[in-house]
């Protein structure tokens, strides 16, 4: 069974079935003038010989089970960007239907005209990295359900309640530093007799 393997398992299986099958080919990009880059390739022993250095390497610096980077690192780098996207893009049509209906008006007909798009997307996104949290790699499935809870506040929370709330309190002022009317297009020009 999968489950009950480790990457290392299967690296040294396929070591001791192929061991001179290529496993790993890297080919840097061509240099300027047309001539091929420079190639490596790892045989499944070879690619074994290295992955037991690396992780002896690392047990070195490391306790078994210890998260190398911080799960905090990881929320950052993912999770935020992951959902504040869906925050932009209801901001931004918000904006655009704000100039001609006022900030109040704009953003209620953009979370009803938007809502269920971007929600939709919010959800599919979390599922996606829910997945994570049913591996057996612990940091995986550190990684994979933080993004998934945030993931979904953001959407269901953020998105649909707090951004369109603050928006409504503040009314114009909500599009500091700029004006609502900035970049709203410039007046038809009058006819000429």
């Amino acid at each position: 069974m999968l489950l009950d393997q480790t990457v290392g398992d299967l690296l040294r299986e396929a070591a001791q079935q192929t061991p001179t099958t290529v496993a790993l080919q890297e080919v840097a990009p061509p240099a300027p003038d047309g001539a091929p880059g420079p190639s490596r390739s790892w045989t499944y022993a070879e690619l074994l010989v290295e992955a037991e250095a690396s992780a002896r390497w690392l047990l070195t610096r490391f306790q078994p089970g210890e998260t190398i980077f911080p799960v905090e690192i990881e929320d950052v780098l993912l999770r935020h960007p992951a959902g504040v996207d869906y925050s932009i893009f209801l901001v931004t049509r918000a904006r655009e239907v704000a100039r001609t209906q006022g900030t109040r008006e704009g953003m209620l007909t953009t979370v009803r005209v938007t809502g269920g798009v971007i929600t939709s997307a919010g959800i599919l996104l979390a599922s996606v990295f829910a997945v994570l949290g049913v591996l057996p790699l612990i940091v995986l499935t550190q990684i994979g359900i933080i993004v998934f809870v945030g993931v979904l506040l953001d959407t269901l929370v953020v998105r649909t309640g707090r951004v369109p709330a603050i928006a409504i309190a503040l009314g114009d002022r909500f599009w500091w530093p700029s004006r609502l009317t900035e970049h709203a297009e410039p007046p038809a020009p009058a006819p000429h007799d």
